[in-house]
């Protein structure tokens, strides 16, 4: 054999694959080839479907012998990453990414091993690295990719793992990369949505950090010298002088009791907050005030119609739309509204009218819905809701930071005011007192 023979010999790749021929029969094997396409194309060209394909080991050269146990190289703990557990958390970003690259992949006619394989060697996320791992090993083991999603609740939510099954069982045609691509587009639009939010709390957040900073260290290292000295005085104090000194004196003498009652709250609030009356009459709350609770409501809202409007125009079952819906809605009070519709759609009647009973959405959005469900286009009618709503949220945000920010001056300003005035005014007579004398 010539030296070229055998350079082109190492080149190739020994690769498993697993095939369903013409007559139904599913067949494994391996064969040798450059690459993963030109092993695929070799075996598209008789006909066949390809399950699986993947890479094997290379055979070890004549003569070499496999490395024992304790011959293993060494891994340095330097080259090992830091994990910690808290941050065990997949960005929707990440999912984007692998949706749209996934989706690409399917459309070109790779195996869904094969990609789910390159991707989670890809992704910068490990914890998403890890999860498609095992995602595709249960595929690998005979479960649909749906199936496999659906053991991992943290990373893959309800509605993504019946959007995939919906690609998977005809939905939309059946076309996985479609809806793959559909979920990418929701995620993109969930996630600039908490990003503009963000963006616009930041200021009055910083605002506020500050004031409580600012307040906290006057009282902790400031003012205790000042009201000692104005107290030793025996001279008449103003009233902003005697209701601060009252005040530190209160903090100072019961400052562990203040301290515990405040922990005390905290966790009392949200040990309520988590179970199901707790979390209806807080989300209740934050839809009844006077502006951040428009705000909310909108963005309720739109999560709602997007998802309703996905699902649906995927071609999932309209009642287990709403129940998917219930659950990502992320609202006890819609959820629960959302609950009751499901249950007069159960009984024939259609969506516009239980939607309207609930009076949580709004008038304009049940007449969309029901223009859509008469006309046979509901899926798309959703969608445009929720594309307005998203825009009235844009708008809503800048607005609320325009007014917020002010305001948080204003507080600030008599804050700092209030005690600034209460220090200055005993200190001015004091030094009148001093020039008299």
């Amino acid at each position: 054999m010539s030296k070229a023979l055998l350079n082109a010999r190492n080149k190739m790749a020994v690769y498993t694959y697993e095939i369903c021929d013409e007559a139904g029969q599913v067949r494994k094997g391996t064969l040798e080839a450059e690459t993963s396409e030109v092993a695929a194309s070799r075996l598209k060209s008789s006909g066949d479907h390809i399950i699986s394909l993947r890479e094997g080991k290379k055979p070890l050269k004549e003569g070499k012998k496999p490395l024992k146990e304790d011959e293993q190289p060494l891994v340095s703990p330097l080259s090992q990453p830091i994990r910690l557990p808290w941050l065990k958390t997949v960005k929707s970003r990440d999912l984007v990414i692998f949706n749209r690259q996934l989706a690409t992949m399917i459309s070109s006619g790779l195996p869904l091993i094969d990609n789910l394989r390159v991707l989670s060697e890809q992704t910068e996320s490990r914890e998403l690295g890890e999860t498609l791992r095992k995602v595709e090993a249960d595929i690998s083991s005979g479960s649909s990719f749906s199936k496999a999603l659906a053991k991992f609740p943290k990373v893959f939510s309800h509605l993504y793992v019946s959007m995939v099954q919906a690609g998977e069982t005809g939905g939309v045609g059946g076309v996985l990369d479609e809806v793959l691509n559909r979920l990418a587009l929701f995620l993109e639009k969930e996630e600039k949505i908490k990003r503009d939010i963000k963006a616009a709390t930041l200021y009055p957040k910083l605002l506020i950090g500050v004031v409580i900073g600012g307040v906290v260290f006057m009282f902790m290292f400031v003012l205790p010298q000042f009201l000692t000295m104005f107290t030793e005085m025996g001279s008449a104090l103003p009233l902003s002088t005697r209701i601060l000194i009252a005040l530190m004196s209160f903090t100072s003498g019961y400052k562990y009791l203040i301290a515990s009652i405040a922990l005390i709250s905290i966790l009392a609030f949200l040990g309520y907050k988590k179970s199901e009356k707790g979390k209806f009459y807080y989300d209740l709350l934050q839809m009844k005030l006077p502006v951040i609770g428009r705000l909310v409501r909108k963005i309720v809202i739109s999560r709602c119609c997007r998802t309703l409007g996905l699902l649906y125009g995927c071609g999932v079952p309209l009642l287990e739309t709403l129940e998917t819906v219930e659950e990502v809605a992320g609202n006890e009070v819609v959820a629960r509204a959302l609950s009751e519709v499901r249950r007069n759609v159960e009984e024939g009647t259609g969506i516009a009218k239980p939607l309207k009973e609930t009076g949580v959405f709004p008038p304009m959005a049940v007449y969309m819905i029901k223009v859509g469900e008469e006309t046979g286009k509901l899926g798309l009618m959703l969608e445009k809701i929720a594309d307005f709503y998203d825009e009235e949220i844009e708008s809503s945000v800048k607005g609320l930071s325009s007014a917020l920010e002010p305001l948080l001056l204003v507080v600030m300003a008599l804050a700092v005011g209030f005690i600034v005035v209460s220090i200055y005014f005993p200190m001015f007579d004091m030094i009148n007192t001093i020039k008299i004398k």
